[in-house]
């Protein structure tokens, strides 16, 4: 009795702090809704409810552009030095942007990058958040951006990690898209 107790004990502290972590999560976006709307009321003539409709890539990309500047912008070229595209480096995330048109249906976008490398990462990260290892504002995420014809656009990725993990990160996407390419050529 006595060792179930301190599971429920256990288990009623981790909800604890899982709800606080998703109280902070919330408050955090509603303030960055807020500083969105605010910047959109004051850059536009149009009403900020009518533009919430526009493409993704726009509303997603335009506040980290508009904040900050990159702290570098890296080449993602194939062996033969043809440019595909340029990982922007930011404190807090990276931005892949294609230079080259590669559609989201050519091996080995969606099957190795997406499902083994981005969704492994991720949830990991979701698993550290679940034991309280790491908080929910520091996990691991990425979004892919597609451009009206079904070719990849950007690939944002937050909470990248270590220097490290960040040059393998890009050393993987360049592989990615250096496979595409060829893919696309044939």
């Amino acid at each position: 009795m006595e060792d179930r107790v301190k599971e429920l004990a256990s288990l009623k502290a981790f909800l604890e702090r899982r709800i606080s972590s998703l109280e902070e999560e919330l408050n955090a976006l509603k303030t960055m809704l807020s500083m969105v709307d605010e910047v959109l009321s004051k850059t536009s003539f149009k009403p900020a409810s009518t533009l919430a409709a526009a493409p993704k890539e726009t509303a997603v990309t335009m506040p980290e552009r508009a904040e900050e500047k990159p702290l570098s912008i890296l080449p993602l070229s194939t062996r033969d030095g043809e440019r595909l595209a340029e990982m922007e480096i930011y404190p807090t995330h990276a931005v892949v942007r294609l230079i080259k048109p590669l559609s989201v249906n050519i091996p080995p976008f969606k099957s190795f990058l997406v499902n083994r490398i981005l969704e492994g990462r991720k949830r990991e990260d979701e698993q550290k958040v679940i034991s309280g290892e790491k908080p929910r504002e520091e996990a691991f995420e990425y979004e892919i951006i597609e451009d009206g014809e079904g070719n990849v656009h950007e690939i944002i990725i937050r909470n990248y990690g270590s220097e490290d993990s960040l040059r393998e990160l890009r050393r993987i996407i360049r592989w990615t898209l250096t496979k595409m390419a060829e893919r696309q050529a044939r």
